[in-house]
């Protein structure tokens, strides 16, 4: 009971320091078995012009051929904002952060993806140049990010509806270029061996070599998948704490995934063989939905022909046979043909599937973003319970219907059916995997999870250690009320501290298990619900990403902060 009356205490405590920044309920709240799924839906006349006036009897939800009930329905068209910097100015206590977004969006937000990993600098040249010149035309309604995904996921500019500041996170990419791509600058190939060597080579020995190369080739594109797997993920978790739709437009030269319900990845090379991606992938597609992410991909090839048929291409293949044979000519042609229709197959499928458009055989790449950004911000959404309460981690097909001829509708395909308990049956090492990169100053911090937290200074009070009191939005935290009464959960908070220049040093974790009366439990979901970790922190300045998560559902959050501890003990907070 003494244990129940100090948790008490802290509820309270808590309860009467919070800020005008208070968390927003998450998009997507879980209780025990029940999960609410949302589907934004783009309706269009037969001239691509936005529907605005339907309404919620206009429209049908099936699940898997079966209909579903509509619990909730909203329309959403842009608001005219004034342009600005991305966020209000922050009116948070002193040594208080905070992972609560701090624009605060009327509608769809923007996120665009220029993809380096993917790409050759010289599309990139071209896509850059483009975009520099269209968002001079963004309307003021359209408040935009820039990520750039090299080795890792970059956050250029956060939220904001200011020209000048999205065009010079666009510049600071500029000549960047792929240190996984086999011809990184997209200029002609000079291929892997010259043609006088190749002539003079049996037949076998030249097949030796380009298994070897197909092996290699294949080694950097499982490097890619990963690195973008991890980049769409971060994207997903950074996003989860905006509510409404986010439209990711991504740019990129060649993707080297399909995110679908099935178990197996076409890698692009056909001869180099398959990967078994299931779990990542339907982890990484989960994220995307859930957070309400639609994926707009924009092909940086623009109208591209074949390269036996370009001027400068050369008189031989990558293996250095002549290209005036018709054999080796069509294999080269049909190579080119078979990836490129695999890379347009995973644009279109990735669309398709978050509730996007591919686009693809366009040079016009301001056009097509723009037109992204306006198809995404007008929207219905049509939330429901399904039906079926078997979480079985099967993928379900989402079909929406309405009764208006005429109307195109858009909308995401399905999503997987996971338990909302999952992440507790998931491996140790994907668990960790997950809390650790989510702890990585180099990715974007994570909004699933929202809180406050308070840095106190070490101290004799404190027995020399410095403190980290959470205040944590419980909505989206997952309770269970068990036989004995009681609302359970079960948290970790953590610390990641690095040095000033960002050098890792340690990691320390705590964990939280909660039992509350209904009382108390009912107290907790109209305040916080707090965890507090003691940790050491010596003399010096600090970087700390700070972090949440609840361990029943693997939702994440994180926040950063900068701290500088004197020589006596005195901490200061160094925003």
């Amino acid at each position: 009971m003494n244990k129940l009356l100090v948790f008490v205490c802290c509820v309270g405590l808590f309860a009467s320091a919070q800020t005008q920044t208070s968390p927003e309920a998450p998009s997507t709240v879980i209780r025990a078995n029940t999960r609410l799924v949302l589907v934004d839906v783009v309706a269009t006349d037969k001239k691509g012009v936005p529907v605005t006036d339907l309404a919620e009897r206009d429209f049908t939800v099936l699940e898997d051929g079966k209909a579903q009930q509509v619990r909730s329905f909203s329309f959403q068209a842009p608001n005219q904002v004034a342009a600005g910097d991305s966020a209000a100015p922050r009116n948070l206590p002193a040594n208080v952060f905070t992972n609560v977004p701090g624009y605060k969006p009327d509608g769809a937000i923007n996120v665009i993806l220029l993809d380096i990993l993917n790409s050759t600098t010289l599309n990139q040249t071209t896509v850059q140049d483009n975009l520099l010149r269209v968002l001079q035309e963004i309307p003021g309604d359209r408040p935009v990010a820039v990520y750039a995904l090299g080795r890792q996921l970059v956050l250029l500019q956060d939220f904001t509806t200011d020209p000048s500041l999205l065009r010079n996170a666009v510049k600071a990419i500029h000549d960047k270029h792929s240190h996984l791509l086999e011809n990184a600058t997209g200029g002609a190939s000079a291929g892997w061996i010259p043609r006088s060597m190749a002539e003079q080579m049996p037949a076998g020995m030249l097949a030796r070599i380009k298994e070897f190369i197909d092996s290699s080739t294949t080694g950097s594109t499982d490097l890619r998948v990963a690195y973008t797997l991890d980049a769409l993920q971060a994207l997903a978790r950074s996003l989860s704490g905006y509510p409404g739709r986010k439209n990711l437009i991504w740019v990129s030269e060649s993707f080297p995934l399909v995110i679908t319900s099935g178990s197996s990845l076409n890698l692009e090379h056909g001869g180099h063989g398959n990967r078994n991606y299931g779990q990542p992938l339907a982890h990484t597609a989960d994220l995307l939905t859930s957070a309400q992410v639609a994926v707009y991909t924009v092909d940086a090839r623009g109208v591209v022909n074949h390269s036996f048929y370009s001027v400068g291409s050369g008189t031989s293949d990558d293996m250095g046979r002549p290209m005036s044979n018709p054999r080796t000519a069509g294999a080269q042609i049909s190579s080119e043909s078979d990836e490129r229709l695999a890379s347009q197959a995973a644009e279109s499928d990735v669309a398709e599937r978050t509730g996007g458009e591919a686009f693809r055989n366009t040079n016009d790449f301001g056009k097509v973003i723009l037109k992204s950004m306006e198809d995404g911000s007008t929207y219905y959404t049509l939330a429901y319970t399904p039906e079926n309460r078997s979480w079985d981690g099967r993928f379900r097909k989402i079909q929406v219907k309405t009764s208006r001829s005429g109307v195109k509708l858009r909308y995401r395909t399905g999503y997987f059916a996971t338990d909302p308990r999952a992440f507790e049956k998931e491996s140790p090492a994907q668990r960790d995997r997950d809390l650790a990169q989510a702890l990585n100053i180099e990715f974007p911090v994570s909004t699933a999870l929202l809180f406050q937290v308070r840095i106190n200074q070490p101290s004799e009070k404190t027995g020399g250690k410095a403190q980290a009191l959470f205040a944590i939005d419980p909505r989206p935290i997952v309770f269970e009320k068990r036989q004995d009464g009681l609302e359970h959960a079960d948290l970790t908070c953590a610390i990641q501290v690095y040095s000033a220049d960002g050098k890792p040093l340690r990691t320390e974790a705590a964990g939280l298990k909660a039992a509350l009366p209904e009382d108390i439990y009912q107290r907790v979901l109209k305040s916080h619900l707090p965890c507090n970790q003691s940790f050491e922190l010596g003399p010096g300045d600090y970087v700390l990403r700070l972090g949440v998560r609840d361990n029943g559902t693997g939702l994440i959050g994180t926040a950063d902060a900068r701290v500088s501890v004197a020589q006596d003990g005195r901490k200061e907070d160094r925003r």
